[in-house]
Order: C-alpha cells, then sequence, then structure tokens
C-alpha cells in the first residue's frame, strides 16, 4: 500500500474492509431499549465472500449494572451459543491498577474485565474484529480492545483488551450471525459492521 501525500491508493479488488451494516439503539439512562442486537445474513453475513467482520461500538449501555458480550450462532440466528465461552482479558484504570480476567465457561465473549455502571454518561466504546472458520475444530478467537466505565464508588473509565471464543467451534462453515447482549437487562449501542473481503 503506497501513500502520496494525504491520498490513499488501495487495491482496486480482494481485500480490504467492506461497510455492510449499521444498528443505532441509544439510551441515555435507565433500561436499555432492546433485549439484543444481532448481524445475520440479512445484515450481508456471507462467509464465501468474507475472512472476517469488524464490528466498530460506540455508546455500549446495559440496562443494568454489569458487563457487555457478544453470542455466535452457526445458522444464521435460529439458535445461539449460550455457553461454553473462553475468555481472556486485560484492563488498566484511570489511576493504574490492572486487572486480568480469564474465564473457560462464560455465556457470552466478554468485552471487559469489570461491571458496567448504567448511569447518564456511563457508556463504553470497543472494536471486534473476528475471522470466521472454515473448519469444525477451529474456534474463531474475537480479538477485542476498547474503554468502558465501571460501576464502583470511583466511577473510573478503563481500557480494556483481550480475546474469546466459544469453546466448542462451530459447524463446518464457520459463525454466521453475532448478537451483542448485556450481562442482565437490556442493551442499548451503536454498532457498524464490516466485512474483511477475502483476497
Amino acid at each position: 500500500m503506497a501513500y502520496i501525500g494525504t491520498t490513499k491508493h488501495l487495491p482496486e479488488a480482494g481485500g480490504g474492509f467492506k461497510f455492510l451494516a449499521h444498528t443505532r439503539v441509544l439510551q441515555t439512562t435507565g433500561d436499555s431499549a432492546v433485549a439484543a442486537i444481532e448481524f445475520d445474513a440479512s445484515d450481508g453475513i456471507d462467509n464465501t465472500t468474507y475472512a472476517g467482520y469488524l464490528f466498530h461500538c460506540t455508546r455500549i449501555f446495559p440496562g443494568s449494572n454489569g458487563r457487555v458480550g457478544m453470542r455466535v450462532s452457526d445458522d444464521n440466528g435460529s439458535s445461539w451459543k449460550a455457553s461454553g465461552y473462553k475468555c481472556h482479558l486485560h484492563s488498566i484504570d484511570e489511576d493504574g491498577l490492572q486487572q486480568v480476567g480469564t474465564s473457560s465457561s462464560e455465556n457470552t465473549i466478554r468485552f471487559c474485565t469489570n461491571s458496567n455502571g448504567n448511569s447518564a454518561g456511563f457508556f463504553g466504546h470497543c472494536q471486534i474484529y473476528f475471522p470466521v472458520e472454515t473448519l469444525s475444530f477451529e474456534y474463531g478467537y474475537a480479538n477485542i480492545q476498547g474503554g468502558f466505565r465501571e460501576d464502583s464508588s470511583s466511577y473510573d473509565s478503563y481500557a480494556c483488551y483481550g480475546s474469546g471464543a466459544h469453546a466448542g467451534g462451530s459447524a463446518a462453515g464457520g459463525w454466521d450471525a453475532f448478537q451483542f447482549l448485556a450481562e442482565s437487562g437490556n442493551i442499548a449501542a451503536n454498532i457498524t459492521m464490516y466485512g474483511m473481503v477475502k483476497a
């Protein structure tokens, strides 16, 4: 990839991210608007065309104090994997406190180590890249990085990064739908999905 001044020269075909869909569910206080935010084939997911999916999430707001995360499906969202997720996360807050969170038995791929508050202005923001696999024994690990506001007496903001997957792997063809939800209560978020075009 070459750069000349401020002009970016990209390949004309193959590779790169393509915009697929956008969902906007906004809430500023109290219980959020929907039980879950979902993306499937109707939003452009196509594992023959895309090697993975990038989710850009802003204003993530749980309906109740708690963590937020995602679930996966390999039948276009007809059913969701509701348990058996593996997570490994690191975080550091504005006071320099560092935490590591690992688990092999979560009910979502967690995006953050701490419980998030749902007071006005306690939004989270993150990006998740999820490569999709084509073989049943491959997990497909989500790569996560973001910033959140924790539910605590100090109300610190903190940065978090890590990864997560479903321990069972998917059926041949890979994960083909994604669901965003809160640990407790509903969820609001502003989410844009891009597909990584296969080279």
